[in-house]
């Protein structure tokens, strides 16, 4: 483990401890559960978005929610941190509930994008461990496989969702979140 690896996962320990985390930010209804497998109704959400080819997306967006923006305003933790599974990836943080285009604070970051996400309908499968891009690809298709199976079409905007912080090593919570059609 490097120096700043080490000193990373000590900063979010104790930001973790001093933070609240609102794990109820990403609201759905579960419409359909069987094993690992849900599809869901998601609320509307809104996202503090970045994309970057250094693979900085975590820390500039923790920036941002630690008060990296124009109005120096902290912004609480969420769950999930989402990561689209496509050949340029991005990562976002879901805002807070209270939060709107209106009033989210600007970012100091330009790249950084502010956007709502509609109310969908989304298929998921879970998963606990670290997900690597192994990992994350074998239960893309099992995802993939199932929805065949029961004959839904998905919209092939597949995400990761990871819950918990990179410290946490035991029952880590994980999905693979695909939209479906109506």
């Amino acid at each position: 483990m490097t120096v700043q690896t080490f000193l990373f996962i000590g900063l979010m320990t104790i930001f973790n401890f001093i933070t609240p985390t609102d794990s109820k930010t990403d609201k759905y209804s579960v419409l359909y559960t069987y094993e690992n497998f849900e599809i869901r109704k998601y609320n509307s959400l809104i996202l503090a978005e970045y994309n970057d080819e250094n693979n900085q997306e975590f820390s500039v967006l923790a920036d941002f929610i630690f008060g990296g923006n124009k109005e120096k305003q902290q912004i609480s933790m969420t769950a999930p941190v989402i990561t689209t599974m496509d050949a340029n990836p991005a990562m976002s943080f879901v805002m807070p509930n209270g939060i709107t285009n209106d009033n989210c604070p600007k970012p100091n970051n330009s790249n950084i994008e502010i956007h709502d996400v509609n109310p969908r309908l989304a298929a998921t499968i879970s998963f606990s461990g670290y997900p690597n891009s192994d990992v994350c690809e074998t239960m893309k298709q099992e995802l993939i496989e199932t929805l065949a199976s029961l004959h839904i079409e998905h919209q092939n905007d597949f995400e990761l969702h990871v819950f918990d912080p990179p410290y946490k090593t035991f029952n880590r919570r994980n999905e693979i979140v695909v939209s479906i059609n109506n």
